[in-house]
């Protein structure tokens, strides 16, 4: 079957990752090539192992630029993010709203989340909150805080011990948090000052009937209505530095600590995301049964459409790529608008080397496009929580993921900084965040099984 994929138009690229995309053009060209001959040695029963491993060194190499590639789009968009911060700070101190003053409220906000104090932080406290947390920490001037510092300082102290960090180190482990996680770029992310967040489902579609004019109106169907909750759990981190080097070396220390936490976190919640539990951690995109969501009840409800490939850990031998359209045809036109795949690199890697009907690759024309982080006109989330290819594995998804998960957050992250219980020498960072996730649309995501 020749494969039919929705208009995509190239976007605009730097010169630099056009020479990054040029490179993975060259490289697919001769993987094509190698292909082909293997395929043909398939077919003649002469296949050698020779080719194959020129072949994955070939798709490895494809994957190495592909991430080559994101690397200069991520810095890219990095460099556009900080012109349009440093324009709309601009904008804002025009306007009379202090950028200094809003983070200093969102810090207060932080505070009140975790030790329960009303005492507000003002952009004025700040300097002084920052100059104690470095006397204390580092141990400078014997703990001699002003008045203006001791004021600040009790804003920000935890009854059980320590100083939370400014938003000038937690913000970054924040923002690095959401920047590496895949199922957040695509996910509804809403915030809560409570335990959980709660919405309504409705459990199929309320009625309606035409009449003429003057004829009498019946009562129509009203839907039943499901209720999804989704608590938020906590995720912590206890790292330690030692006093020596917070003393005597010049080099960001706590930046490289925030950033070793936020890699943690980022890849702790991420493996939620997807296989979690729901109990003390989010639930799992994975993890639901497999049934076509019917409207009778909740419990018909919470379950995802599973496709098969009919080949245990592996797509069928014939017409691969028909398993593409089966899914796409299943998914319903309200979720295409806004649909992608979810994949880890080493099934992108596979589903690089499979052909249609035609016997054209199924990704060719993705990359000839512009576009190689996609296939048949939708975009690729990759994420390397998803499972590789095995017998009965969900690697692939598709769907609006923006409608199918919801991800809660109850509050930013909050770093408790504690020099004071440690008797060997070292200042505690006490992180924490705490967070939900749980798929609140059943009929936006579907999943390919491998069997």
């Amino acid at each position: 079957m020749q494969l039919e994929t929705k208009d995509n138009t190239p976007a605009d690229l730097s010169p630099e990752a056009k020479a990054a995309l040029d490179k993975i053009g060259t490289a697919f060209e001769e993987l094509k090539k190698k292909q082909d001959g293997y395929d043909e040695q398939l077919k003649n029963s002469t296949a050698d192992i020779v080719t194959k491993e020129h072949v994955d060194r070939i798709n490895a190499d494809i994957t190495k630029s592909m991430a080559e590639m994101q690397e200069v789009l991520g810095k890219e968009a990095k460099e556009r993010e900080a012109l349009e911060s440093r324009f709309n700070k601009r904008v804002l101190n025009k306007s009379g709203d202090d950028p200094e003053e809003q983070k200093a409220a969102a810090f207060s906000r932080v505070t009140r989340g975790f030790n329960g104090r009303d005492a507000v932080l003002t952009a004025a406290d700040m300097p002084h909150y920052k100059s104690a947390m470095d006397k204390i920490i580092r141990r400078k001037s014997d703990f001699d805080l002003t008045p203006e510092e001791q004021k600040a300082i009790r804003i920000g102290s935890d009854p059980a011990g320590g100083y939370l960090l400014t938003p000038d180190k937690t913000g970054d482990t924040e923002k690095f948090v959401h920047e590496s996680s895949a199922m957040r770029q695509v996910a509804k992310v809403k915030t809560t000052n409570r335990d959980a967040k709660e919405g309504k489902y409705k459990l199929g579609k309320a009625g309606a009937a035409w009449a003429g004019e003057v004829a009498q109106r019946q009562e129509t169907s009203t839907p039943e209505g499901g209720v999804w909750r989704i608590p938020v759990h906590e995720l912590y981190a206890w790292p330690e530095i030692s006093l020596k080097s917070l003393e005597d070396l010049d080099e960001d220390v706590e930046g490289e600590l925030a950033e070793d936490v936020a890699e943690e976190f980022s890849r702790k919640e991420e493996t939620a995301f997807f296989t979690g539990s729901g109990i003390g951690e989010p639930r799992g995109l994975l993890t639901y049964p497999a049934g076509t969501p019917a409207f009778a009840n909740p419990a018909a409800y919470e379950k995802i459409q599973q496709i098969g490939t009919g080949v245990s850990g592996n797509f069928a031998a014939s017409d691969p790529g028909d398993i593409f359209i089966d899914v796409i045809g299943n998914t319903k036109t309200v979720f295409l608008r806004n649909a992608s795949w979810m994949l880890n690199r080493l099934t992108f890697a596979a589903v690089r080397k499979l052909k249609d009907g035609d016997g054209t690759f199924l990704w060719e024309k993705s990359l000839k496009a512009g576009q190689p982080f996609s296939l048949l006109g939708y975009s690729v989330e990759q994420a390397e929580d998803m499972p590789s290819l095995a017998g009965d594995s969900l690697s692939i998804g598709f769907g609006d993921f923006a409608r199918a998960y919801t991800i809660v957050d109850r509050m930013g992250i909050a770093v408790l900084v504690d020099p004071f219980t440690s008797t060997t020498g070292f200042v505690k960072y006490k992180s924490r965040k705490r967070v939900g996730g749980a798929v609140t649309n059943f009929e936006a995501a579907k999943l390919i099984k491998f069997g």
